[in-house]
């Protein structure tokens, strides 16, 4: 199963029981990420208490939500090498 995610957290909040039941079965599961979400100023806000502005706080927030996304793909049961990020803007 292939799973496309606009930016991570989607595939968690959308499609979490899907892949669990999925692996359960035996099937192989794949998330494929468009972005990396740097371009979330709401979740910069959340985040860091503040209004985001400087580029490298958006690189930086991306690297943040990818490695999120890395340990709640482990927890549904997928495996890093499971995961592609395609890294658009």
């Amino acid at each position: 199963m292939l799973i496309l995610a606009p930016h991570p957290d989607d595939e968690s909040i959308a499609c979490s029981g899907v892949i669990q039941e999925a692996l359960s079965k035996g099937a192989k599961v794949r998330v494929t990420f468009l972005t990396n979400g740097e371009h979330n100023e709401i979740a910069f806000i959340v985040y860091n208490k503040r209004i985001t502005i400087k580029k490298n706080e958006f690189i930086r927030m991306g690297r943040v939500r990818r490695g999120e996304a890395i340990q709640a793909a482990k927890i549904l049961g997928l495996q890093e090498n499971d995961l592609f990020f395609l890294g658009y803007p």
